[in-house]
């Protein structure tokens, strides 16, 4: 993606008419034009100019440090004991072997964020969608981002709303995942996973991994979204036939208690077919009867759970 230098001025916190003594004095930039001569910037160009800032905050001269390189620049920060959210993330690479450019944008979506400019943030993530498959988008781009959000917040380097604004904007093309399938459906091909929150538990990201995880690996699954009431688990298990349910249990303990989720699991068991296996991810250790243990897993982490759905 190419930015004005309008937008990399909003972004970077670098006023417009300092970016251009910056090029001009120094080349700390080295903008490409457009067909009608206009600056371009790229997202090295923006990240160049977020690091030049932090360090000029702190007392160092542009004169001195205009011509480093990204990598220098974060040295030197680092030296100071700067650390940022961008710095943080732990980016896995995906699968496709694009980790460089995910990383740059996951910064310039953080970035964008931090200034509320939540067009940019999508744009961000439709792109990487071009290149990233679902489990790639899922696991390098969704789990990292937002767990790093979360401590960030709790920093209070971002807000509360920062967290929901992006939330959102992932869940939406999340979405397009889950109803888009990359792989080619057979026709009278049976339901094997059915997939939902348990009732009371509103988190969504945990179930709509697992029901990305399940489109990469070709199993042909229904998500049924958060907060799911135990009999309409079973009215669906039964319409569609399904061979699996996986529910997603994150706060259901604090909520409501182990117990709960424990007759909820029972109820589950008691209503559908008896072949019909269930699986339940979240931090939540619950136990069922042994009649059904043969019929149940539990995984803590979605890791464990690519792992089971891949064997």
């Amino acid at each position: 993606m190419e930015y004005t230098i309008q937008m990399v001025a909003k972004l970077s916190g670098v006023g417009v008419h300092t970016i251009r003594a910056w090029e001009k004095r120094y080349q700390a930039i080295i903008p490409a034009r457009d067909m009608s001569g206009h600056r371009v910037y790229s997202k090295l160009d923006l990240e160049k100019l977020m690091l030049l800032n932090k360090a000029c905050h702190l007392g160092f001269s542009i004169s001195k440090i205009a011509n480093l390189n990204i990598n220098e620049l974060k040295n030197k920060l680092q030296e100071m004991g700067v650390e940022s959210l961008e710095s943080n993330l732990d980016v896995p690479k995906p699968e496709n072997n694009r980790y460089v450019e995910v990383q740059q944008s996951m910064t310039i979506i953080l970035m964008a964020l931090k200034a509320y400019k939540l067009d940019i943030v999508s744009k961000e993530l439709f792109k990487l969608k071009l290149f990233l498959n679902s489990r790639d988008f899922a696991m390098t781009v969704v789990l990292p981002m937002m767990s790093e959000l979360g401590k960030a917040v709790e920093r209070g380097e971002y807000s509360v709303s920062h967290e929901h604004s992006l939330s959102a904007i992932l869940k939406f093309h999340m979405g397009h995942y889950i109803y888009n399938t990359e792989l080619k459906k057979v026709d009278n091909q049976p339901i094997e996973y059915l997939i939902a929150g348990i009732e009371g538990d509103y988190h969504e990201f945990g179930v709509m991994i697992v029901s990305m995880l399940c489109k990469y690996y070709g199993k042909n699954s229904y998500y049924l979204g958060p907060n799911m009431p135990v009999d309409s688990m079973i009215d669906a298990a039964k319409a569609l036939g399904v061979s699996k349910i996986i529910i997603g249990a994150v706060t259901v303990d604090l909520n409501f208690g182990v117990k709960f989720a424990e007759a909820y699991i029972e109820k589950l068991f008691k209503g559908v077919d008896e072949s019909v296996e269930i699986v339940l991810g979240g931090n939540i250790n619950i136990a069922t009867s042994k009649i059904y243990q043969k019929r149940f897993n539990y995984f803590k982490t979605i890791e464990e759970f690519e792992k089971f759905i891949r064997a």
